[in-house]
């Protein structure tokens, strides 16, 4: 199982490789001068920012599991955008079409999604922090959990198996599907509590 731990080890070096591909991506394609600034800016901003934070706030304990579970975010981001860069690249080297960057791209996106679906009934808030029952908060976040898993292994079956042109609007709809019933499940909590 992957960890805040074992996550937040990567986070430099992702930041490293998300700055050498938005250079090369930069080199690759001028044009996108723009992009690539934005691209390699954004995790030494994120960087930065965690320092004056970290610089301004008191209690280690806080800080450390905050820290970590940032660093874990900031990997995660450096993941999302060097695979992002990576397609963007291999496309100007035409290594793939645009149509299979397309495709690939929407697919990680989904196993994003369900990543993020097996980490959210794992989330656990503090007792009493806002007056609810607990066992009801954790129905409702493993009732999530699995809703934005199934949501995402649909979205990404769709984008990897379905026509080009239909791909985008299905796969909306599955992940629109999936965040209409957390929703209505929540809202069915509150009524029948």
């Amino acid at each position: 199982m992957l960890n805040h731990k074992l996550l937040s080890k990567f986070a430099p070096a992702l930041t490293f490789a998300v700055l050498f591909l938005g250079a090369w991506q930069w080199y690759v394609q001028p044009k996108l001068l723009v992009t690539s600034i934005i691209g390699v800016g954004f995790l030494p901003a994120v960087w930065l920012g965690m320092a004056i934070i970290q610089r301004f706030k008191s209690g280690a304990c806080a800080i450390s599991s905050a820290k970590q579970q940032l660093r874990s975010g900031i990997s995660a981001a450096g993941l999302i955008l060097a695979l992002a860069m990576v397609l963007s690249i291999a496309q100007q080297y035409q290594t793939i079409d645009a149509e299979m960057g397309e495709r690939i791209n929407s697919a990680i996106l989904g196993a994003i999604v369900m990543i993020m679906g097996n980490f959210l009934p794992k989330a656990i808030n503090p007792i009493g922090e806002n007056n609810c029952e607990i066992s009801a908060t954790q129905k409702l976040q493993r009732f999530a959990g699995w809703t934005f898993v199934i949501s995402g292994f649909v979205f990404s079956l769709i984008w990897i198996f379905a026509p080009i042109d239909l791909a985008a609007k299905l796969a909306m709809y599955a992940l629109g599907l999936g965040v209409a019933l957390i929703i209505v499940r929540f809202f069915w909590s509150r009524i029948t509590r």
